[in-house]
């Protein structure tokens, strides 16, 4: 057993937040969502922000072409706002040219995400700094989770509860600053899928098969929008807050391209993803039936750099041009590891009124590849996650 200090940091990245009743109620005799006024609007840092979540995603589908992918554009960012402040200056350019903005706005809906940054405690600190030590790593909340960088793993401990953030796979005895990003969501819509409404059917893989596959099935008034030259048709199915509070609508989006979804996906920019976001948050809600895979994914650990020197970031893994701010000595990032998971699924039929779903007004079924995301509609907060759905 080797020994290394444990240091301790960093971010409850989400702040609780806030209710969507003051905007939508539910109509206890048709089970519909029932729309009320909703001023929207969406900030210039919204196409700022959404740019950063869409070069992450483009970086991450050119390691691996051809397959599904998922990363979190709020999470990575998370990441970078600290190692920014921690850095200097050439360092701090590169960030900044990415354009993205702090999670400082309050949320509906959120994932349990965290980000950790730890290092060796043998590292060398100056005078200055010995009293604090690496505990000077800037807090974005004043309820800090404690970690530990220990035995080849990163660990978290809060209320009496651990569990390893990160293996030996990626930290070793050579390593002495890494930053650790997890996260895992199971996303609560507001109008559940319901069991009795799920059924099985084909999903057209990009690869050209047609696996059978558990479609959910929802019927309820959600906001819907497609482009007027018939590109793309949307949805956006909004979660249940997390306090009976009023806050800002988070949802669940997805988007069915009639060109191939990897296609759009590479071409995607900000401002057509800001126009999509808007069309969503403006739209009346109408009467829909939607059908949508089980989503249940756990990629395995994956270490970012590759990622982020692909959009720009050399100097954090350079350690010939670098230094960080609480140590002497020049200090390389040894690993970015990311452990990210999502669960949506059907919940149990319950004993209540609902619409049958093959009567709605308008169908969508996403019954073949598909972009999505979850994140805010009305602020310029960087998405949770955003994904691209190739092959089941």
């Amino acid at each position: 057993m080797f020994e290394k200090i444990r240091i301790a940091v960093i971010i409850n990245c989400l702040g609780i937040c806030a209710g969507l009743g003051v905007h939508f109620l539910l109509d206890k005799e048709t089970g519909i969502l029932v729309k009320r006024p909703l001023s929207i609007s969406i900030p210039e840092s919204g196409i700022q922000t959404d740019a950063f979540g869409i070069q992450l995603l483009q970086a991450s589908m050119e390691l691996d072409p051809g397959a599904s992918c998922l990363v979190s554009p709020f999470l990575v960012s998370e990441a970078l706002l600290v190692l920014r402040e921690l850095a200097e200056t050439p360092i701090q350019q590169q960030i900044d040219k990415l354009g993205i903005s702090g999670g400082e706005t309050e949320h509906t809906a959120y994932p349990n995400m965290n980000v950790t940054v730890a290092a060796d405690a043998e590292l060398p600190f100056s005078e200055e700094n010995r009293n604090e030590g690496i505990m000077r790593l800037p807090f974005r909340s004043n309820f800090p989770i404690a970690m530990s960088l220990f035995n080849g793993a990163l660990g978290s401990i809060e209320d009496e509860t651990s569990g390893v953030v990160v293996g030996s796979n990626f930290l070793s005895r050579n390593t002495n600053f890494v930053v650790g990003l997890y996260a895992d969501f199971n996303p609560k819509l507001q109008t559940p899928f319901l069991s009795c409404d799920s059924t099985v059917s084909d999903f057209e893989n990009a690869n050209g098969s047609l696996p059978k596959v558990r479609m959910m099935r929802l019927r309820a008034n959600v906001r819907y929008a497609k482009d007027t030259n018939g590109d793309w048709e949307a949805v956006a199915l909004l979660l249940s807050p997390h306090s009976p509070t009023a806050g800002e609508p988070t949802a669940f989006v997805a988007i069915l391209p009639t060109q191939p979804a990897a296609k759009m996906a590479a071409d995607l920019t900000a401002e057509q993803l800001g126009t999509i976001r808007k069309a969503l948050a403006e739209a009346t809600p109408i009467d829909c039936c939607i059908e949508l895979p089980q989503m249940q994914w756990s990629p395995p650990t994956r270490d970012l750099i590759p990622i982020l020197r692909n959009i720009g970031l050399d100097k954090l893994f350079d350690i010939n041009e670098k230094n960080w701010v609480f140590v002497d000595r020049k200090l390389g990032l040894d690993a970015v590891p990311e452990k990210i998971g999502i669960t949506m699924t059907h919940s149990r039929a319950r004993d209540e009124q609902r619409p049958k779903v093959d009567n709605a007004a308008t169908t969508i079924s996403f019954n073949r590849p598909f972009i999505w995301f979850i994140g805010d509609l009305t602020t310029a907060s960087p998405a949770y996650y955003i994904g691209l759905v190739q092959n089941l």
